[in-house]
């Protein structure tokens, strides 16, 4: 005569585990920080190069460069070299594809998470000054 193997069942905290695994998994793959980052390298050049770039009061460096923006604000960027007029230029803040989320989350949007900044590189050509 055969006995039956019993069949084990899945304890009720193991299928709680594995369903919390799962829809954190869900949730995260839809999170703008996962998929944008807070911040947006944006790469600055001139012509000619050897222009000192500003943020606000703060210098980034001398172009060509890429620089980390957060994505949260606005920045004036100016670029200067002596002999030439200064160019400024306005990374304004735009809403991204993860903007279109069916799950927002209000921590997103205070980091920034669902905008972009435009332009998205920046390349000027500096004219000389006149005499």
């Amino acid at each position: 005569m055969k006995t039956k193997t019993p069949v084990r069942k899945p304890e009720k905290s193991c299928l709680f585990t594995l369903g919390a695994i799962l829809a954190l998994g869900v949730l995260l793959a839809g999170c703008a920080t996962v998929q944008k980052g807070t911040t947006q390298t944006v790469p600055i050049e001139s012509s000619p190069a050897g222009a000192e770039v500003f943020a606000g009061s703060e210098k980034l460096g001398t172009t060509p460069l890429e620089h980390d923006f957060e994505r949260r604000t606005a920045h004036r960027v100016r670029i200067v070299k002596e002999g030439y007029e200064p160019h400024e230029v306005l990374l304004r803040t735009v809403e991204n594809e993860a903007a279109d989320q069916l799950i927002r989350f209000s921590f997103e949007e205070r980091r920034g998470s669902y905008l972009s900044l435009e332009p998205e590189e920046i390349s000027v050509e500096l004219r000389p000054l006149s005499d």
